[in-house]
């Protein structure tokens, strides 16, 4: 009881106390009530866990969520000091494309970064399907509006553009991005536009392809993820490899090859920011676990959202982010208590207890984030994704097979096209009779207290059952 901390709660505590400090004033939550909050969940921690000398750790976190105001505050005058913008006219400037062009709504999104004599990130927003890429230096005219969210990106609607040189970006980035390209190139060349654009968000991440209609049924059905949150990605191939090499291969080994598959996958997706996150977020995990030294989910979460947020600080507002946070964290600590909550002690007929474990712990972590974003979750959501991941390693195996053979063997693509078109229609027959058949949940996260309530549960519930059930002797 009077034991001191350990170093290694000292440190999550500074983390966690500076992430909240730096959370809470994105937020623009009211900064006197978070020091009484503070001052008044310290006291209560003294008072119930009685640590040896634990004023002087309660004021410590105190001063690193403090910390957290100030570094939030120092990055947004930093950002602004750091940018100039040719605003209240229509002006013609310069810039560079920073990031692989997006698909919006019926817009394509251009991420730039202003030339001299201006400075900046502006998003542009231009027709669709037009033929810019990363890297291309840009004359562009028009007016640019200020964002009136304190941290938002300048935009720019429909300006005047023209390309004017070429490979002006970072050499690895075009590369990753073109490579990219080539395989979303390769996949639609072999299968129907529909299954393409499935397999190629399934494979790396990319949704410009997918159709606003199929788009909309994956939304409806909750399978948008399979095309997005890396996060969770990671965590499958992680655990597959791990499932499938463990005991065949010494610990070095399987930390080797578990950090080429992570270090491919991130080049496949361009290297864009949401897999590096997750890749980083996911390396944590492998180095504790690859290294014998008890591994930490809390600790490895914790410290990398840091590092993230010392580059960003707006990131843990950025829903992406919270996606990939909190499906790792849903898979590392819901995971096995749902299956102790339901004594399963093994994966079940096609792995499908698995599935359901892995659906379930990641469906109940990001649930406030999805229906606030999306505005809706349906209850068939759980079982849509049991059903849509049960050949979901057999699609990126086939589907990585289709992108490899497809550069020397025209007879091997075409047989195991055979094999990943049947995988993908099963997959689409599932997005598209639960796009149909909705149970929707109504809007139940609009005030924090409820997710707060909701997250308080589900933390209550992962420790009681973080342990298997004893059995009655």
């Amino acid at each position: 009881m009077n034991a001191p901390m350990r170093a290694g709660e000292i440190s999550f505590g500074v983390a966690a106390a500076f992430l909240f400090g730096v959370f809470a004033t994105n937020m623009g939550w009211n900064i006197l009530l978070i020091g009484m909050a503070g001052i008044v969940s310290m006291a209560a921690t003294v008072f119930f866990i009685q640590t040896k000398g634990f004023w002087k750790y309660a004021i410590l976190f105190f001063f690193a969520a403090a910390t957290g105001v100030l570094y939030y505050h120092a990055y947004v005058y930093w950002q602004a000091a750091h940018t100039h913008m040719p605003t209240g006219k229509e002006t013609a400037f310069f810039g560079i494309v920073s990031e692989e062009p997006k698909a919006a709504g019926n817009f394509t999104m251009l991420v730039m970064d202003l030339s001299r004599p201006y400075a900046g990130t502006l998003d542009i927003f231009t027709t669709p399907n037009s033929q810019f890429h990363y890297g291309d230096q840009l004359w562009i005219k028009g007016t640019v509006n200020i964002s009136k969210d304190a941290g938002g990106p300048p935009t720019i609607f429909y300006p005047q553009l023209r390309v004017v040189a070429h490979h002006a970006g970072f050499w690895l980035e075009e590369i990753l991005i073109d490579m990219k390209e080539d395989i979303v190139r390769r996949i639609a060349q072999a299968l129907p536009a529909d299954q393409a654009a499935l397999l190629a968000g399934i494979l790396i991440g990319t949704i410009g392809a997918v159709s606003a209609a199929l788009k909309a049924q994956m939304e409806t059905s909750g399978t948008s993820y399979i095309v997005g949150m890396y996060g969770y990605k990671i965590a499958i191939i992680v655990f597959a490899i791990t499932a499938a090499l463990k005991g065949h291969l010494s610990r070095k080994a399987l930390l080797g090859i578990t950090f080429i598959a992570i270090a491919l996958f991130v080049f496949a997706s361009g290297g864009t920011v949401s897999a590096i996150r997750a890749a980083i977020m996911g390396s944590f995990a492998i180095v504790a676990r690859g290294t014998g030294r008890v591994f930490s989910a809390r600790n490895t979460i914790t410290f990398a959202a840091t590092g993230m947020v010392l580059m960003n600080a707006s990131v843990l507002t950025d829903a992406a982010f919270q996606l990939s946070f909190l499906s790792f964290l849903g898979i590392c600590y819901l995971g096995s208590s749902i299956d102790h909550f339901f004594h399963w002690t093994d994966g079940g007929m096609l792995q499908w207890k698995e599935h359901a474990m892995l659906s379930l712990s990641t469906n109940l972590a990001i649930l406030p984030i999805v229906m606030n974003t999306f505005g809706q979750f349906s209850l068939t959501s759980f079982i849509s994704n049991v059903l849509i991941m049960i050949p979901w390693l057999a699609v990126i195996i086939f589907g990585t097979l289709l992108v490899l053979f497809s550069v020397f063997s025209p007879v091997l693509t075409f047989c195991v096209t055979q094999i990943v078109s049947i995988l993908l229609r099963y997959e689409l027959f599932i997005i598209r009779i639960f796009a149909a058949f909705t149970i929707l949940i109504p809007p139940i996260f609009g005030s924090a207290f409820a997710i707060a309530l909701y997250y308080g549960v589900l933390i209550i519930f992962a420790h009681y059952y973080a342990a298997p059930p004893q059995k009655n002797n």
